[in-house]
């Protein structure tokens, strides 16, 4: 195997610098050493380390020693390091010139005084924003409910946002639900249990149940009813072949979970705090059985390595809807056998989080309220058509998301029976892998992505023109005879820069002596109608008498 370098953290600096002075290009050189360009775009990023193999490669290529390569291009981490603390939105403004650089590269005290300083505001900030949220959920939760009471946990979370937790604690993978799966497959002989009656089947075989399809009345909304006395299992005709092959995998899920205890260690071995938090986590476990029943993982696996994570492909192929097929996507996290770390959020038309999974790291409110800028949400704007874009958050980390929207209508067709969109994505650096990232540029952040947040009250970006919300992380003072698009976007003082020249320069107009005009003549404005008006008045006064 492989042995990663360990050594120096800005070896992928130093390449970059070296292949730029040599005017190499990243194609050719990746080429030499024998990876892809992608991956050595990676590594001169800083991203992935770089292994000894492909270091005597890199030496060989370029002919020259190894202390020569260590202490070429001193400066670039101290350059690369204070690019990205200037990007940081407390410091918006400020810049440093190659002179300055050079200075604090001479003055390693004043650089790492400088670097500390810059850790301790993170650690700080980081610190507030954990305030921050408890502040804001207890002023919610107060306003709603016009009273307060002593919590020993964090207020105004859901038992949803307890199952997040619960995902996220093992990472969306849950290995024995996949062998269960599995094991059924094998047992029953079946390689797709989508085909024909083998769901159906597979319950009479095992539990002696029945299933049948039934039309429901259509306002019950009713997927499934079990009767256990006659040891019958009803279905909905309504929802579609889909649905109704998951709704019989997830039944499946269920009693196996209630005769052989699958699952009893995993709930119990988590802290729930929420009663219904734990019945809620047995569904979502429910959940992923039937996608891993439905979508076996090394086929699957496959499937979406070869179509680069194109989902919408991938429908057609599988006669699956998006967001199933999305569901699926985030848990292939198979040792050996894994995909890229994948973000999942679905919302509805009011911008409520149903459901997340931030398996790529991007920071999710634990409210439903989210940016509307996400991807996410303004998929509603064109429903059925992907969206797409790279999101830059207030932190300065940039991550790729797609969502599509989808509106379902009731069989009077004339009313909206839901509406949801379902986003998914990564960091910008695994964007590569998806397909759905091909035409977009980022070579400029600030520039090709989005400037998105977290929520308005926790969201750090001052000149938001779609700020619903003051942020309890700045003071406002509203300037009624200066003012944004957004009336909370403050007027700063650079923005006064603007007309300071016009007003040392141009003299103040005079303002216009009464009753004249522009040529000091009388004239007909309505300063001197009174006057007119009055000597009328008088002279018909004098010609009554």
């Amino acid at each position: 195997m492989k042995k990663p370098l360990g050594w120096s953290e800005d070896l992928g600096s130093k390449l970059k610098a070296l292949r730029l002075d040599q005017k190499v290009k990243q194609i050719d050189l990746a080429r030499s050493l024998g990876i892809s360009p992608a991956y050595l775009n990676l590594i001169e990023n800083n991203k992935r380390p770089m292994h000894v193999d492909v270091l005597e490669k890199l030496l060989t290529f370029f002919q020259i020693d190894m202390n020569v390569f260590m202490a070429a291009s001193e400066g670039v981490k101290l350059h690369n390091r204070m690019e990205q603390i200037l990007k940081d939105p407390f410091l918006q403004g400020h810049s440093l010139e190659a002179s300055d650089l050079d200075l604090l590269g001479k003055n390693s005290s004043v650089s790492n005084l400088i670097f500390s300083l810059h850790e301790g505001l993170k650690t700080s900030r980081e610190q507030l924003h954990r305030i921050q949220q408890r502040m804001f959920s207890e002023e919610e939760r107060n306003e709603s409910e016009g009273a307060s009471q002593d919590e020993d946990y964090i207020l105004d979370r859901t038992a949803y946002d307890e199952v997040t937790d619960f995902l996220e604690h093992h990472k969306n993978y849950f290995p024995d639900l996949e062998d269960a799966a599995e094991a059924v497959l094998k047992a029953e002989g079946v390689e797709d249990v989508r085909r024909g009656s083998a769901l159906a089947e597979i319950i009479e075989k095992r539990w002696g149940i029945e299933v049948i399809a039934r039309d429901f009345p259509p306002r019950t909304n009713l997927l499934r009813l079990y009767n256990e006395k006659t040891r019958r299992l009803y279905v909905s005709n309504f929802f579609g072949v889909h649905r109704l092959h998951f709704q019989l995998a997830n039944f499946i899920g269920l009693m196996m979970f209630r005769d052989e205890k699958t699952i009893d260690g995993l709930i119990e071995g988590f802290t729930f705090r929420r009663a219904e938090a734990a019945g809620l986590a047995r569904v979502n476990l429910a959940n992923y059985f039937a996608g891993a029943l439905l979508l076996p993982y090394k086929q699957f696996f496959d499937l979406v390595q070869s179509s680069d994570y194109d989902i919408r492909a991938l429908e057609g192929r599988l006669g699956m809807p998006f967001e199933p097929i999305a569901h699926r996507v985030c848990t292939l996290s198979r040792p050996g056998m894994s995909g890229i770390p994948l973000h999942f959020i679905r919302t509805d038309l009011a911008g409520n989080i149903r459901k997340k999974y931030a398996g790529s790291g991007i920071k999710i409110n634990d409210r439903r309220r989210s940016c509307p800028k996400w991807a996410v949400h303004t998929a509603f704007l064109t429903p059925g058509i992907l969206r797409r874009h790279y999101s830059v958050m207030p932190d300065g980390e940039v991550y790729f998301c797609s969502a599509l929207a989808e509106v379902q209508h009731t069989r009077e067709a004339f009313q909206v029976s839901n509406a949801i969109s379902v986003g998914i994505g990564c960091r910008a650096e695994d964007a590569h892998f998806m397909a759905y990232s091909r035409g977009l540029r980022l070579e400029n952040p600030d520039r090709d992505a989005v400037k998105v947040g977290i929520t308005c009250r926790l969201c750090d970006r001052p000149d938001c023109t779609q700020r619903a919300l003051p942020s309890f992380k700045m003071d406002y003072e509203i300037n009624t005879l200066n003012r944004k698009a957004n009336v909370l976007a403050q007027v700063k003082p650079e923005d006064l820069l603007l007309i300071a020249e016009e007003s040392t320069s141009a003299p103040a107009p005079k303002p216009p002596e009464k009753g004249t005009g522009k040529n000091g003549r009388a004239s007909n404005t309505a300063g001197n109608k009174p006057r007119k008006a009055a000597k009328a008045a008088k002279s018909r006064g004098k010609s009554k008498k």
